[in-house]
Protein backbone atom coordinates (compact mmCIF):
# COMPACT_ATOMS: atom_id res chain seq x y z
CA UNK A 1 0.00 0.00 0.00
CA UNK A 2 0.99 3.64 -0.33
CA UNK A 3 1.70 3.94 3.40
CA UNK A 4 4.45 1.35 3.09
CA UNK A 5 6.31 2.99 0.19
CA UNK A 6 8.50 5.21 2.44
CA UNK A 7 9.34 2.20 4.61
CA UNK A 8 10.45 0.11 1.62
CA UNK A 9 12.37 3.03 0.12
CA UNK A 10 14.25 3.67 3.39
CA UNK A 11 14.80 -0.01 4.15
CA UNK A 12 16.92 -0.91 1.11
CA UNK A 13 19.89 1.49 1.59
CA UNK A 14 20.24 0.65 5.29
CA UNK A 15 19.95 -3.05 4.46
CA UNK A 16 22.77 -2.79 1.92
CA UNK A 17 25.00 -1.07 4.47
CA UNK A 18 24.28 -3.65 7.16
CA UNK A 19 24.59 -6.59 4.78
CA UNK A 20 27.94 -5.30 3.55
CA UNK A 21 29.45 -5.82 7.00
CA UNK A 22 27.90 -9.21 7.74
CA UNK A 23 29.45 -12.67 7.39
CA UNK A 24 27.38 -13.46 4.33
CA UNK A 25 28.54 -10.46 2.29
CA UNK A 26 31.74 -12.04 1.03
CA UNK A 27 29.69 -14.86 -0.51
CA UNK A 28 27.27 -12.58 -2.35
CA UNK A 29 27.75 -10.49 -5.44
CA UNK A 30 26.67 -6.85 -5.42
CA UNK A 31 23.63 -7.88 -7.48
CA UNK A 32 22.69 -10.62 -5.01
CA UNK A 33 22.97 -8.20 -2.08
CA UNK A 34 20.66 -5.77 -3.90
CA UNK A 35 18.19 -8.59 -4.64
CA UNK A 36 18.23 -9.70 -1.01
CA UNK A 37 17.59 -6.17 0.28
CA UNK A 38 14.80 -5.61 -2.22
CA UNK A 39 13.21 -8.90 -1.20
CA UNK A 40 13.61 -8.12 2.51
CA UNK A 41 12.12 -4.64 2.12
CA UNK A 42 9.04 -5.89 0.31
CA UNK A 43 8.59 -9.04 2.41
CA UNK A 44 8.92 -7.17 5.70
CA UNK A 45 6.44 -4.54 4.51
CA UNK A 46 4.03 -7.39 3.75
CA UNK A 47 4.43 -9.12 7.11
CA UNK A 48 4.96 -6.30 9.61
CA UNK A 49 1.92 -4.23 10.48
CA UNK A 50 1.82 -0.47 10.04
CA UNK A 51 1.32 -0.20 13.80
CA UNK A 52 4.55 -2.14 14.43
CA UNK A 53 6.43 0.01 11.93
CA UNK A 54 5.05 3.14 13.61
CA UNK A 55 6.13 1.92 17.04
CA UNK A 56 9.58 1.09 15.70
CA UNK A 57 9.91 4.53 14.10
CA UNK A 58 8.77 6.32 17.30
CA UNK A 59 10.69 4.31 19.87
CA UNK A 60 13.55 2.68 18.01
CA UNK A 61 12.59 -0.57 19.80
CA UNK A 62 13.44 -3.37 17.41
CA UNK A 63 12.93 -6.27 19.84
CA UNK A 64 9.32 -6.84 18.81
CA UNK A 65 10.37 -7.01 15.16
CA UNK A 66 13.12 -9.62 15.57
CA UNK A 67 10.85 -12.64 14.98
CA UNK A 68 9.41 -11.01 11.86
CA UNK A 69 12.81 -10.02 10.53
CA UNK A 70 14.22 -13.48 11.20
CA UNK A 71 11.45 -14.98 9.09
CA UNK A 72 12.03 -12.37 6.36
CA UNK A 73 15.75 -13.08 6.43
CA UNK A 74 15.20 -16.82 6.03
CA UNK A 75 12.67 -16.36 3.23
CA UNK A 76 14.87 -14.04 1.16
CA UNK A 77 18.13 -15.89 1.73
CA UNK A 78 16.56 -19.19 0.78
CA UNK A 79 15.32 -17.63 -2.47
CA UNK A 80 18.77 -16.34 -3.43
CA UNK A 81 21.43 -18.62 -2.03
CA UNK A 82 22.13 -22.31 -2.62
CA UNK A 83 21.21 -24.31 0.46
CA UNK A 84 24.73 -25.72 0.92
CA UNK A 85 26.26 -22.22 0.98
CA UNK A 86 23.64 -20.87 3.32
CA UNK A 87 24.20 -23.75 5.76
CA UNK A 88 27.99 -23.26 5.63
CA UNK A 89 27.76 -19.54 6.33
CA UNK A 90 25.22 -19.97 9.13
CA UNK A 91 27.34 -22.63 10.81
CA UNK A 92 30.44 -20.41 10.81
CA UNK A 93 28.62 -17.19 11.76
CA UNK A 94 27.16 -18.43 15.03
Amino acid sequence: SAERVPYVKDFEPSCLLKLGTGPLSRHLSKEQRAQYCSCAAVRSAETITLEEIGTWNRTGDRERLKPHMGAVDNYCLEKLIPAWLLEMVRSTAG
